[in-house]
Parts: structure tokens; C-alpha cells; sequence
């Protein structure tokens, strides 16, 4: 362990005898072989008191950490991700660079904490205590900030793409350059608890929550502009002009589903099935279309099937008239789709099979081919 890890005797917070050095060296041994399957222990150190350690770069991925003191701790570039850091206090912590990967913080304290670079993606933050943190260009895609209190938070240059904001304070916050999806508040309340789920079972690679499903349902004109709907079945639904711009939706099943006139721009399609939808005037402007490597670990929404490339499906889609300038469309299956009146100019459809017609059109029309 670093010089200087280990100032001092701690009293710890439950009361008990506090840590010692040696046993906590011990435990880092332990946890370090059970994070490479060697055998060793998961790290448990819940409700333990190891504010002011510094801890750069430490290993604690999956570790038992609710409730543990971790204020004003150097955690930079360390590995908390996967660990259960429940209702624990990182208040003043330098977590630099640290990767917190679907890490469960919920109610945590992290009011003046330093993540600038850190990698929060799908990290659960629910009623998290963010006020005056330091989010610099950090990723929180996808994240859950329900009721997370941002107020006066630095986030400038920070990426909350897909992060699920619903009774955020952000007030005072600084937002400059960062990429922030609109807060959902205005959302009937099933469709708030059907995302809120959704967004638990994308994290806990479906071993929470539940899958979103609006199938067959009329949802037409909603706004659900930047939400992560990866994975989720939405067949059949009656989305017709529908705001859906920025959204993920990688391998999502919008077969059959009405998206007349909906507003897909830059939003993220890959994998997607869209066979037979209605996309007619539908505006997919700079929306992504492309394969996707299929397996286990990244792909559990789509059911398993073995490790493969995944297109996006387009058989028998209509998209007349949609826009689909500078769309990526590469290695997309299009039998029977059809392009009459579409925008084209820049859309990438290499590898795609064209039949000669619409070869020609989308050449004239400024297609990639």
C-alpha cells in the first residue's frame, strides 16, 4: 500500500473496532483475485468508515460498499464499477478519471465530489446528492438521475446522452457544451415507472427492472426525445409523429410500428428491427442504421443469439418521402423497401442491396454507395 494510504486509526461509524492496515491490505488481495476468478473474496466493506485513504487507481469493481464513508478520499482512475455503493458518502472525494460503469449509487452523497473525466454510464443515481460536484467532460450516458440534486454543478462538457432525468435540480448548474437531454417530468406516470424500469434492466444487464413494451399501444405525438429505449418492444405501437429525436434504440423491435412523420433524427438505430414500419415523411437525419457485433455482454437485449454482426432491418419498410440525409445506413437490409420521393443526399448505403433503379436514384440523389 502507497505511503501515506493509512495516516491514522479510524473510529468507524457502526461503532466497531476500526480497520486495521494489514486487515485491509488483506482484503484488497482478496478482492483483487476475485475480480480475475482466481478465487479470493468480494470485497465487503459496507458501512465501514475509510474517509481521507488515498486509493488511486484501486480495484474495487463489484465490491460491497453501501453506506462506507469514502468522503474526501483519492480515488483517481479507481474501478468502482459494478460495486454497490448504496447510500455511501463520497462528499469531497478526488474520483478523477475513476470508472463508476453501472455502478448502484442511489442516495448517495457526492455534494462537492471531483468526477471530472469519470465514466458514469448506466450508473444508477437515483436521489444521488451531486450539489456543487465536479462532472467535467465526464459520461453519464444513460445514467438514472431521478431526483438527483445537481444544483450548482459543474458539468460543462459532460455527456448525459440516454441519462434518465426526472425531478432533477439543476439549478445554477453549468451546462455549457454538455450534451443534456430533456428532464421528463411531463410524462403520464406509467410511462415514467415504464422507463425508469427499462433503464434498471439496460443496466443491471436484465437482472433488473423490467423490458419497456408498447407494443400495440397509441402513443402518437409523445416526446420522448433523448430517452434510451435500447432493446425495447415497441411493435405495432402507433407512434405516428412522435418526437424521438436523439433517442437510443439500438436493437429495439419497432416492426410493423407507425412512424409516419416522426422526428428520428440522430437517433440511434443500429440492430434495430424496422420491417414493414411506416416511415413515411418520417425525418431520420443523421439517425445510425448500422450492424452491431452481437454477445453476451453487451448485447443482452437481444436475447442471446450468439456471437455475430446484427443489421438493422428495413425489409418491406416504407420510406417514402423521410429524410434521410446523412443517415448511415451501411450493410442494411432493404429488400422491398421502398424510397420513392426520400433524401438521400450523403446517406451511406454501402453494402446495402440495391436494385438498379433505386441504385441510379440514389446516386443522382447524393447517396454513399
Amino acid at each position: 500500500m502507497p505511503a501515506g494510504v493509512w495516516s491514522r486509526r479510524r473510529k468507524s461509524r457502526n461503532g466497531h473496532a476500526p480497520m486495521t492496515p494489514q486487515q485491509f491490505v488483506k482484503i484488497l488481495k482478496e478482492h483483487h483475485k476475485f475480480v480475475q476468478n482466481r478465487g479470493g473474496t468480494r470485497a465487503d466493506l459496507k458501512l465501514k468508515n475509510l474517509s481521507r485513504l488515498r486509493l488511486p487507481a484501486v480495484n474495487l469493481q463489484q465490491a460491497l460498499l453501501s453506506g462506507a464513508n469514502f468522503s474526501h478520499c483519492v480515488l483517481t482512475k479507481a474501478d468502482l464499477s459494478y460495486a454497490d455503493l448504496f447510500g455511501g458518502d463520497l462528499h469531497e472525494a478526488d474520483l478523477t478519471d475513476a470508472s463508476l460503469f453501472r455502478t448502484d449509487m442511489r442516495g448517495a452523497n457526492i455534494s462537492g465530489t471531483i468526477l471530472a473525466g469519470a465514466n458514469l454510464e448506466n450508473a444508477d443515481l437515483t436521489n444521488a446528492k451531486l450539489h456543487q460536484a465536479r462532472l467535467q467532460e465526464a459520461n453519464m450516458q444513460s445514467a438514472n438521475l431521478t431526483g438527483a440534486d445537481l444544483s450548482e454543478a459543474k458539468l460543462n462538457g459532460a455527456n448525459l446522452r440516454g441519462a434518465l432525468l426526472v425531478n432533477v435540480n439543476m439549478h445554477n448548474a453549468d451546462i455549457r457544451e454538455a450534451h443534456i437531454p430533456r428532464q421528463m417530468d411531463d410524462l403520464p406516470s406509467d410511462m415514467l415507472k415504464m422507463l425508469q424500469a427499462h433503464n434498471q434492466w439496460i443496466g443491471s444487464n436484465g437482472e433488473r427492472g423490467a423490458r419497456a413494451d408498447l407494443s400495440g399501444r397509441d402513443v402518437s405525438g409523445i416526446d420522448l426525445s433523448g430517452a434510451n429505449l435500447s432493446g425495447a418492444k415497441l411493435s405495432r405501437a402507433n407512434l405516428s409523429k412522435a418526437n424521438l429525436q436523439d433517442c437510443f434504440l439500438l436493437f429495439s423491435d419497432l416492426s410493423g410500428t407507425n412512424l409516419d412523420g416522426a422526428n428520428l433524427d440522430s437517433a440511434d438505430l443500429d440492430a434495430a428491427n424496422l420491417s414493414d414500419a411506416d416511415l413515411r415523411g418520417a425525418s431520420l437525419k443523421g439517425a445510425n442504421m448500422r450492424p452491431m457485433e452481437l454477445h453476451r455482454a453487451t448485447a443482452p437485449a437481444a436475447e442471446q443469439a450468439g456471437d455475430r454482426n446484427w443489421p438493422t432491418n428495413l425489409t418491406g419498410a416504407d420510406l417514402r418521402d423521410a429524410d434521410l440525409t446523412g443517415a448511415d445506413l451501411r450493410d442494411a437490409r432493404i429488400s422491398g423497401t421502398q424510397l420513392e420521393g426520400a433524401k438521400l443526399a450523403e446517406a451511406n448505403l454501402t453494402g446495402c442491396e440495391l436494385d438498379e433503379a433505386i441504385q441510379e436514384a440514389a446516386a443522382e440523389a447524393g447517396a454513399i454507395i
